[in-house]
């Protein structure tokens, strides 16, 4: 004799409301998972900030030259400080032998890199038009003119080079200055970082001075700095 055992199983049925209410709950969990755009803003931020104080840290002195017409002048660039909630750093440009009255001129900048901030390759001041900037920036290194009208496509952060500009404010030490005789700080430069080989140029522009000097240099050593022109 054998007892023979049947098994039996039975599913309940899941009703659609239960079904609705899963779809629901999961759903609520990935909206709670994607950022809001503002902390992919804030997230963004961070990331530039990272790769800003990385390459060009407070105290990063770039040494090199400046052409201007068939003369060359010894040049730094210091990166005096970087302000975080513009994302701008201020720093000095110290040119040697451009004037008599200043043998060795120093420049206090302000620098605003593009990509952050909604700072574009379009400047929209300083006298320069689309024209103005798609000329000199098509002569610095790795640049696209596809950028010029579609900022989005550059991306600081992976760039291999870093775009900005920066303006002359004022001579060290004399405020009150605003002209120098043999030398021009009314313009801009259009600059642009190789983050790669820490290699620096630019290109001067002012509408009524000699177009497209040029000024090249590469970056030395970093050291404390003072930020004493800006206070």
């Amino acid at each position: 004799p054998y007892c023979q055992v049947t098994l039996s199983t039975s599913v309940m049925p899941i009703l659609p409301s239960e079904v609705g209410a899963s779809v629901s709950h999961h759903g609520e969990k990935a909206a709670k998972a994607d950022p809001s755009p503002v902390q992919r803003r804030q997230r963004r931020i961070a990331e530039m900030t990272e790769r800003l104080l990385a390459v060009l840290p407070e105290g990063a002195l770039f040494k090199g030259h400046q052409c201007s017409r068939n003369e060359r002048y010894p040049v730094q660039v210091l990166i005096q400080q970087w302000h975080p909630d513009t994302l701008k750093c201020t720093g000095d440009l110290t040119i040697d032998g451009l004037t008599t009255q200043f043998p060795q001129l120093v420049t206090c900048f302000q620098a605003e890199v593009v990509g952050c901030h909604d700072v574009t390759f379009v400047t929209k001041r300083w006298r320069a038009s689309m024209d103005t900037d798609l000329e000199h920036w098509r002569r610095l290194p790795g640049f696209d003119p596809a950028w010029l009208t579609d900022c989005s496509k550059y991306d600081p952060v992976t760039s291999r080079h870093l775009y900005f500009r920066f303006k002359e404010e004022f001579v060290a030490n004399e405020p009150r200055l605003t002209r120098i005789d043999g030398a021009s700080f009314s313009g801009f430069y259009y600059a642009a970082l190789d983050v790669k080989h820490c290699r620096l140029e630019a290109l001067y522009y002012h509408h009524d001075t000699e177009r497209y000097q040029r000024l090249k240099a590469r970056c030395q050593l970093v050291h404390p700095v003072s930020q004493a022109h800006f206070r």
